[in-house]
């Protein structure tokens, strides 16, 4: 829990000294991406996401038709992502 706080406290310090604007912006996505680059926390986010999508996955399944839509929208979600 000491570490979780530890983040908010320094994320709300990041936005703070940011000022107002896209600058807030700028700086939280800065202090994402660096959050994210640390490996457990990359796999972490990795895992957890995986996760919930086999479950919205497996409620799909009694339904042939979800299921597919399930699935192209996770692929067009996925080729979005890619592009950015």
């Amino acid at each position: 829990m000491q570490f979780c706080n530890a983040i908010a406290y320094i994320a709300l310090q990041e936005f703070v000294a940011a000022g107002r604007g896209a600058a807030e912006w700028s700086v939280m996505l800065k202090f994402l991406r660096s959050l994210a680059a640390i490996p457990a926390v990359k796999y972490s986010i990795i895992a957890v996401t995986s996760f919930l999508w086999l479950v919205g996955f497996a409620d799909q399944l009694p339904d042939v038709e979800q299921t597919v839509k399930y699935v192209g929208i996770s692929l067009l979600m996925l080729a979005v992502a890619a592009m950015a």
